[in-house]
């Protein structure tokens, strides 16, 4: 079983009625809507609310890349904005993602950006993406995110399930690839890192800050 806490189901069901001691079996159309934006297939969705709070208990079965992929591709994105002072420009990267691959890079980027900030997980994908394009990296997702030294993130977010995989991440890496989202206008950013007020990084000049995190080309 997979078990959610109230904060996160509360971001996306706006009201459940409580009923104490009483367990509500739900299918309906609200609660399906919150189990798809928190990237879950469902089965059953057990609502209980105790006087202690309510509880929320949800059976998630397992999904393939290819069909949690699928469904990120209808998935609405919000429009990411270029750093103050420069003009997006359509980037886009000549490379075919496998649905594995997709995922993979949509878990490195929210552990490296975090949840909700979409610049930040823009321009973290993008940097993925201009190492692949790179001749000094290698010359795939994977193999650029497994990389010794580089993607502390990797083993942790090799280990999310497609199906817990957020599909507007999904969509998101999906539209850097294919140029939709840029932020950096710069294939050169290769390395990021939380900022510590140092101009330059492995030899590389501070280009921009998003958030916390400094982008260095």
């Amino acid at each position: 079983m997979f078990h959610l806490g109230i904060a996160g189901v509360m971001n996306y069901v706006s009201f459940i009625k409580k009923e104490n001691n009483v367990t509500v079996n739900a299918a309906g159309d609200m609660i399906r809507r919150a189990a798809k934006k928190l990237a879950l297939s469902m089965t059953v969705i057990s609502l209980s609310s105790p006087l202690s709070g309510l509880n929320i208990a949800a059976h998630a079965e397992e999904v393939p890349a290819e069909q949690v992929v699928a469904e990120a591709q209808t998935a609405e994105a919000a429009e990411a904005q270029a750093p103050e002072g420069q003009e997006a420009v359509a980037v886009g990267y000549a490379y075919e993602a496998t649905p594995e691959e997709l995922v993979l890079m949509a878990n490195v980027v929210v552990k490296e950006a975090g949840p909700t900030d979409l610049a930040g997980q823009v321009a973290v994908a993008q940097v993925i993406m201009n190492r692949v394009m790179s001749p000094a990296f290698p010359n795939t997702i994977s193999e650029v995110l497994s990389q010794k030294h580089q993607f502390t993130t990797y083993a942790s977010a090799a280990a999310v399930p497609a199906e817990q995989t957020s599909p507007e991440v999904i969509a998101v890496c999906q539209g850097v690839i294919s140029g939709g989202h840029n932020v950096l206008n710069n294939n050169s950013v290769l390395f990021f890192r939380r900022y510590n007020g140092k101009q330059t990084f492995n030899g590389r000049n501070l280009f921009v800050l998003i958030g916390m995190q400094a982008f260095y080309a």
